[in-house]
């Protein structure tokens, strides 16, 4: 190796040590003297990673790790026993080549979002993102659904591979599933790829897509409370007698949206004498006295 100018070296993080790498002599004649212990020596900057020997062999002491330092500089300095002596330098410019030893880390170990139950196929939902310290191919991310993911949610949801873009795919239906849940995978493109994951939680919110549904569309209520189905038009008994607030019949009828049967609006037809009231729960009451069998029996 030359007594002086640059040297240009690679090598690999994580290799054994301590190790010879090279041999620093100072190409003076064997009678004019050769470096000793003593004469030769690192600049103050490396003497904690590198050292060199009484031989004159520069040796590397701690393992090198390309994401904490990806470059070294090694001045190694020369002094010959001639008389007068002289001084060399020499200046090792050493590349950490990277390995791929770190695997993807997500920003978040959990992605907690809302989506309409009503938003656009195409629609972004989230972006996930993950980051790797290695460098080059080793740390190109490529994001993707696990394969355990269930195909109630794979028909829903895409994930683009170089973004971690989650888009839908397919329309939301909060009254099927009103909460998603999956996992996104990370992978580096390492020859022995790296992954790692994440969670993504997707609540979906709801949208008034759906119209209140009577059980039966014909009821049949008795002085006793019971109720049955008829074919033909609603029916609902009630003695003549009974006072003002006397409950007629409770309708079954249910909304499949979301806190909508507590929002309900009852319109009737034929009620012209205004006798019956229905509330908001389908709660059919008696509104003022003036039942009277004589006179109708049907209403």
């Amino acid at each position: 190796m030359p007594s002086a100018g640059t040297v240009v070296t690679t090598l690999w993080q994580g290799g054994p040590m301590p190790v010879q790498y090279w041999l620093v002599t100072d190409g003076a004649p064997a009678d004019e003297g050769s470096l000793t212990a003593d004469k030769a020596s690192l600049t103050a900057d490396e003497t904690a990673q590198f050292s060199v020997s009484p031989s004159g062999d520069v040796i590397l002491n701690r393992m090198l790790d390309h994401e904490t330092r990806r470059s070294h500089e090694v001045i190694v300095v020369n002094q010959t026993l001639t008389s007068p002596p002289t001084l060399d330098y020499m200046t090792i410019q050493v590349v950490v080549m990277d390995v791929n030893d770190n695997a993807p880390e997500f920003g978040s170990s959990v992605y907690e979002v809302q989506a309409a139950e009503d938003a656009a196929v195409g629609a972004t939902l989230l972006i996930v993102t993950a980051s790797d310290q290695d460098a080059g191919t080793n740390a190109q991310i490529t994001y993707a659904l696990s394969p355990s993911t269930p195909a109630t949610v794979s028909r829903l949801v895409h994930v683009t591979p170089e973004t971690g873009v989650v888009r839908l795919i397919a329309p939301l239906d909060r009254e099927t599933n009103e909460r998603l849940s999956f996992v996104v995978l990370a992978s580096d493109g390492g020859a022995s790829s790296l992954s790692a994951s994440a969670t993504v939680v997707i609540t979906v919110i709801d949208c008034n897509d759906n119209p209140p549904v009577f059980s039966n569309p014909v009821y049949y209520a008795s002085e006793a409370g019971l109720v049955w189905p008829l074919q033909g038009s609603l029916l609902c008994a009630v003695s003549e007698d009974a006072q003002p607030g006397a409950v007629v019949l409770l309708l079954p009828l249910s909304d499949a949206d979301e806190d909508q049967q507590q929002n309900l609006d009852f319109f009737t037809d034929g009620n012209d004498a205004a006798l019956f009231y229905i509330d908001p729960t389908g709660q059919v009451t008696l509104e003022i006295d003036g039942v009277d069998f004589s006179s109708f029996d049907t209403y």
